[in-house]
């Protein structure tokens, strides 16, 4: 398991190895930007290249080497263990099945601060099937913008401030 540390000491190497300058190119952005395309789900392949954009260009070059040297070390990060399930749960029905039916309840405190492959993640685990309650603060959702967009269109329509209070609740179930 890779930590922010472990994670940038892999990313100095891609750099390095494909004489990438790091005076142009910090290594905390590339770390940034590895790290946010997770949060949204998006491994390397999945992000179509730009021929104009030479910043996404030299990002997508470090964030595929990175991808090639954890898998053949076996390292992971924090980003990649959400993914993986994700995946996993997408494409083997009876895994997912066999953890849905382990939990009675889901219960998401500070929703307001999930990001995209989180949210994916908790819908794939729920899917209609476990109840699953999301707490929340009002003052985040409006002022920090936490919440992704796909989840504040769609998903969060019914989930509203408890009157009285500076947070909000909703339990989500199952149909019957």
């Amino acid at each position: 398991m890779l930590d922010s540390d472990d994670q940038l000491r892999l990313i100095k190497r891609v750099m390095r190895e494909n004489q990438i300058d790091e005076s142009k190119w910090p290594p905390k952005q590339a770390q940034w930007f590895i790290s946010s395309q997770k949060d949204e789900g998006l491994r390397a392949d999945h992000i179509q290249e730009n021929p104009g954009d030479h910043f996404l260009s030299i990002m997508l070059k470090i964030y595929r080497q990175y991808e090639k040297l954890c898998q053949q070390g076996g390292l992971v990060d924090f980003g990649e263990l959400l993914l993986r399930s994700h995946e996993l749960w997408l494409h083997r029905p009876e895994l997912l099945a066999h953890y849905q039916s382990r939990f009675q309840h889901i219960l998401v405190d500070e929703f307001q601060d999930t990001n995209t492959i989180q949210y994916a993640w908790l819908q794939v685990l729920a899917s209609n099937r476990v109840p699953m309650t999301v707490v929340g603060t009002t003052i985040s959702l409006s002022t920090a913008g936490g919440v992704p967009r796909s989840k504040t269109s769609s998903s969060t329509s019914g989930i509203s401030p408890t009157p009285g209070w500076c947070a909000w609740s909703r339990t989500i179930a199952p149909p019957r």
